[in-house]
């Protein structure tokens, strides 16, 4: 990918090559290109999500992005505008549910979704809001850990303070995590 964009390839689309190699070429071929891109680094895997081919890379190579999807939850939700959030967060939890090994891994997201919830901008917090409620998804340990982290208070002041579709998503979440301490006593 870096000697693709240092020949002034900027049109490279985020390694599109390996993506088209793994989605219309021949099944060596495919194998091969698999190969490759489970080899490059994180900070690759995490410039061919950026670049637009996620759904693509989830299709084809799914657990191989577990960790760099992790890394783009956590940098969106370091970012003023937590731009992606809900998207990244919505792939980790599609390939959490088909490897418990990538659920596992979102578990490492869960603590950085206080700081957006908490005191984000009206639009982070509404992401925060659907990334939380896209991770309950993955099941009770996921449930009980974001109880456990203090997640209750910010999704209450959210139903009263939020935007409409961050209201849903915090009533949905209290909802969900009311049900897991009903299920609990």
């Amino acid at each position: 990918l870096r000697s693709l964009r240092e020949r002034g390839l900027n049109n490279w689309r985020g390694g599109q090559p390996l993506v088209e190699l793994l989605t219309f070429a021949n099944a060596e071929v495919q194998t091969r290109a698999a190969a490759a891109l489970a080899t490059l680094s994180v900070t690759s895997k995490m410039e061919l999500i950026e670049a637009g081919t996620l759904r693509q890379l989830v299709d084809l190579v799914g657990s191989v992005l577990g960790s760099p999807l992790v890394a783009l939850v956590l940098k969106a939700c370091s970012c003023p505008d937590a731009d992606g959030l809900s998207v990244y967060m919505q792939a980790l939890v599609y390939l959490g549910q088909k490897d418990p090994r990538v659920a596992r891994m979102a578990e490492d997201t869960v603590s950085a979704l206080l700081p957006p919830l908490e005191s984000g901008t009206p639009r982070v917090r509404e992401e925060a809001a659907t990334a939380i409620r896209i991770l309950i998804q993955l099941g009770e340990p996921l449930k009980v850990l974001i109880a456990k982290l203090g997640m209750f208070a910010p999704l209450v002041e959210l139903l009263g303070t939020g935007t409409p579709k961050a209201k849903e998503m915090a009533a949905w979440c209290l909802d969900a995590l009311t049900a897991l301490m009903a299920e609990c006593n």
